[in-house]
C-alpha cells in the first residue's frame, strides 16, 4: 500500500526537479493532489498511474522520459498527496508497481 512509505524524500525531491522541467508549462501541480485526483487512483494498483504518465507525458513527446524519472514524478504525487516516505525508492518494474495499492491516506 501506498501507505506503507513506498517510496523516499530523495526520490520525490527529483520528481518535482522532473515535473517543474518536463511537466510545469503545462500542468499545475493542483490536478494531481485532492478528492478528484484520489478517487481516480484509489483502489487501483500503483502502476496505472505510473503508465498512464509514461505513455502519455510529456504530451509533446510521451514516453521521452527514463523510466526512473516516471517513478520519481509518482514518487512526487505522492508527497504531494502527504503520504509517508519510507527507505526504498519507489520501483518502476511493472510487477512491483501492480504489487503497491492506491489507497486513502490513513
Amino acid at each position: 500500500s501506498v501507505n506503507a512509505g513506498v517510496y523516499t524524500e530523495q526520490q520525490a525531491k527529483r520528481g518535482a526537479e522532473v515535473f517543474d522541467k518536463n511537466c510545469s508549462m503545462c500542468h499545475d501541480t493542483a490536478r494531481f493532489t485532492g478528492d478528484a485526483f484520489l478517487s481516480a487512483w484509489v483502489g487501483k494498483p500503483l502502476h496505472g498511474l505510473f503508465e498512464v504518465i509514461r505513455t502519455t507525458m510529456p504530451e509533446d513527446n510521451p514516453g521521452s522520459l527514463k523510466p526512473q524519472q516516471y517513478g520519481d514524478v509518482v514518487a512526487y504525487f505522492l508527497q504531494l498527496n502527504k503520504y509517508p516516505t519510507g527507505s526504498e525508492e519507489l520501483p518502476t518494474t511493472p510487477d512491483a508497481m501492480r504489487a503497491i495499492a492506491m489507497e486513502l491516506r490513513k
